[in-house]
C-alpha cells in the first residue's frame, strides 16, 4: 500500500486499495504485518497480524558510546532522506561532533548529495554504499533514524532493536508504531515534523543515560520478534484453519 502520494497517483492508489479489499475478503485468513495496517482493512474480520521476524541477533548490544547516527535503506522518495538531511542541519548546530551515515543506493543519490552540499554538511554526513556486513554497522552506531514517508514493517527497525540501538522515527504509516515504544525504546514524532525529528535526535545524543536506557529497552523489545515466536504465530494460524 502506498502513502503520501498525490494527484493521479493518489487516485490510482485508492482504486488499488478497493481492489485489494475485494481480493482479501475471499480468503479464510489474510495476514498483514502490523496492527496499524490491520486497522485499514475496514469491515473485514479475516485479517490477522503476524510481523516479520528479526533477521539476526547479537550476543551483546552496541556500546552506544559515541554520537554516530545511521540511516539504512534505498535512496528514493519513500525513505525521505531529504527530510532527514534538513533535520540534521539543525542537529549539528547543537551537537557539532555528531556524525550521520546513510547506507544505501538509489535513484536519488545525486539529489541527496546536492542537498548535503547546499547545506554545508559534508563534514558530518556521509552517503555510503550498502554493506554486506551490516551487523558491524549497527554495532558501531549509537542511534538509528527512520525518516520514511511510509513503510511496511521496516526490517531496519527490527535489526536496530536487536543491536540495542535507540530509534528516532517519523510515526509514518504503517510500521514504526508497532516496533518503537515512544519514550521508552526511542521516540516517534509526527510524520513530516522536521523540527521534532531534530529535537529528538539531539535529546538522545546529548543524554548518555537516556541513550543507554532506551538501548536496553530496545534490546529487550527485540525478543518479541524472535524467529521462534513468529513461527509459533504461523503454526497457531495454520492450526486454526
Amino acid at each position: 500500500m502506498q502513502y503520501a502520494r498525490k494527484g493521479l497517483w493518489r487516485l490510482a492508489d485508492l482504486i488499488r486499495s478497493h481492489n485489494d479489499l475485494k481480493i482479501a475478503e475471499r480468503y479464510d485468513k489474510f495476514v498483514v504485518l502490523t496492527n496499524e495496517d490491520m486497522s485499514y482493512w475496514g469491515h473485514l474480520t479475516n485479517i490477522c497480524v503476524i510481523p516479520n521476524a528479526r533477521s539476526f541477533t547479537f550476543d551483546k548490544p552496541a556500546s552506544l558510546s559515541g554520537k554516530d547516527v545511521i540511516a539504512i535503506g534505498r535512496l528514493n522518495f519513500q525513505k525521505g532522506y531529504d527530510r532527514l538531511i534538513k533535520a540534521w542541519h539543525k542537529v549539528v548546530l547543537k551537537v557539532p561532533d555528531a556524525r550521520l551515515s546513510i547506507y544505501g543506493d538509489g535513484d536519488l543519490t545525486y539529489e541527496i548529495q546536492c542537498l548535503i552540499n547546499d547545506l554545508n554538511l559534508n563534514k558530518s554526513v556521509s552517503l555510503r554504499k550498502a554493506q554486506s556486513d551490516i551487523k558491524e554497522v549497527y554495532l558501531n552506531a549509537s542511534l538509528l533514524v527512520l525518516s520514511s514517508h511510509y513503510e511496511g514493517l521496516p526490517m531496519v527497525l527490527l535489526e536496530a532493536q536487536a543491536a540495542g540501538l535507540p530509534i528516532v522515527s517519523f510515526a509514518c504509516k504503517c510500521g514504526p508504531r508497532d516496533v518503537v515504544s515512544d519514550g521508552n525504546s526511542g521516540f516517534l514524532v509526527e510524520n513530516g515534523d522536521i523540527e521534532a525529528l531534530a529535537d529528538r535526535i539531539i535529546k538522545v545524543l546529548n543524554d548518555n543515560e537516556l541513550r543507554a536506557k532506551m538501548g536496553a529497552e530496545a534490546y529487550a523489545n527485540s525478543l518479541s520478534f524472535d524467529e521462534s515466536i513468529i513461527m509459533q504465530k504461523w503454526m497457531d494460524l495454520f492450526n486454526s484453519i
